[in-house]
């Protein structure tokens, strides 16, 4: 029995070494070997062997992160002050660099974020900064990469996410839509005023050319008809007189309907012989001078 309790502890030790050597490194993980407090190598997703107790195992994902960077104060290039945040999705691509040349890599890639998202900001003017966020985003993620490559990190995209200028500029851009929205209605409300009043007009037009047409159709037929007939001619000259009275009296109501004042004085005798003369061709003037 004596014999046997050695070599069972030894045994045991055996054991415990090798299951203590052993390590698993999944898939989608990096691992790196200090012995000593020295960088001695990589280990590769799977089954590894380290030494226990003189080698220190760093493990890290080398899966795709995503961490938000906080609102950033920034001014654009037309002087509007705003706030602006972004989220940035990266992977470590060498850990070798991650763990050794760069403290806090999270850390280091938001300040750079922050930073080059003030600069950036300051480069546009405000409108460019809301229409073109995709630019933006290209401008930061080229910047990002062409530094964090020496970190070991891959900056796969930068979203900016809110921008928000303040509260003054908010209302500025609101009168100055609702500004522009009236000004759109008002020129489409003229535009339409415009065309009704020439359609109106053209109306009028193709309306008295009409009527012209039909006077002087009737003028010809009526003077065909009087031509040979001394009786006809006679009733002719009442119709005629009593048309020309007819407008006469017409036009004279058009003046009253006026909001100037004014007062005609007439002679009931004078205006009957004056549209005798006017039928019988003597004078070519109404009461008054008027044609």
């Amino acid at each position: 029995m004596d014999l046997f309790a050695p070599l069972t502890s030894m045994v045991f030790i055996a054991v415990a070494y090798i299951a203590g050597s052993v390590k698993i490194i999944n898939e989608g993980e990096a691992a790196l070997v200090e012995r000593f407090g020295r960088y001695q190598r990589t280990l590769a997703p799977g089954l590894n062997f380290t030494l226990p107790i003189v080698d220190t195992i760093v493990i890290d994902t080398t899966r795709e992160q995503v961490f938000d960077v906080p609102p950033q104060d920034a001014v654009t290039m037309d002087g509007v002050p705003l706030k602006a945040d972004a989220v940035v999705f990266w992977e470590i691509k060498d850990l070798y660099k991650v763990h050794y040349n760069v403290d806090d890599v999270k850390e280091a890639i938001e300040n750079f974020v922050l930073t080059n998202l003030r600069t950036a900001v300051s480069q546009m003017s405000l409108m460019e900064v809301l229409a073109a966020r995709s630019d933006l985003n290209s401008t930061l993620l080229t910047e990002l990469n062409s530094v964090t490559d020496d970190w070991g990190v891959n900056i796969r995209r930068v979203d900016v996410k809110d921008i928000d200028p303040s509260e003054s500029v908010v209302k500025s851009m609101e009168m100055r839509r609702v500004a522009e929205e009236q000004k759109a209605a008002a020129i489409l409300e003229a535009q339409g005023k415009k065309q009704a009043a020439i359609e109106e007009a053209e109306s009028r037009k193709v309306a008295a050319i009409y009527e012209a047409e039909g006077i002087r159709e009737a003028v010809h037929r009526i003077a065909e008809a009087v031509q040979t007939d001394p009786n006809q001619q006679l009733a002719l000259k009442e119709v005629v007189k009593y048309l020309v009275a007819q407008r006469y009296v017409s036009a004279n109501e058009k003046i009253g309907e006026s909001n100037n004042a004014k007062v005609l004085f007439m002679d009931p005798r004078s205006l009957t012989d004056a549209l005798d003369e006017l039928v019988a061709g003597d004078t070519p003037t109404l009461p008054g001078g008027g044609a």
